[in-house]
């Protein structure tokens, strides 16, 4: 690995920091909260995204001619397969 000193740097000032709030997480997002906007620069807060429909990981599929919605499915060769116990591979 090459030893880089910009991220040698980078990496013991972070340790530095984290070490001033005893490795506290919380402590530590709560002070860099803090020091937001107060170099004049502007702070933009994003929207949260919205929600997904269907859970991460599945799709609404077509199973043998018949919708079923939000279904866990996977690629099963050149089908879709549902996942659960009553569905089969349809072709």
């Amino acid at each position: 690995m090459i030893d880089d000193p910009i991220v040698a740097e980078v990496r013991k000032g972070r340790e530095e920091h984290a070490a001033r709030f005893n490795y506290d997480l919380e402590a530590i997002a709560r002070d860099i909260r803090s020091r937001e906007g107060k170099d004049g620069e502007k702070v933009v807060t994003l929207p949260p995204k919205p929600k997904s429909v269907a859970p991460r990981g599945t799709l609404p599929i077509l199973f043998c001619g018949v919708l079923v919605p939000y279904a866990g499915c996977q690629v099963v060769g050149t089908a879709w397969a549902a996942t659960t116990a009553s569905a089969g591979v349809c072709q």
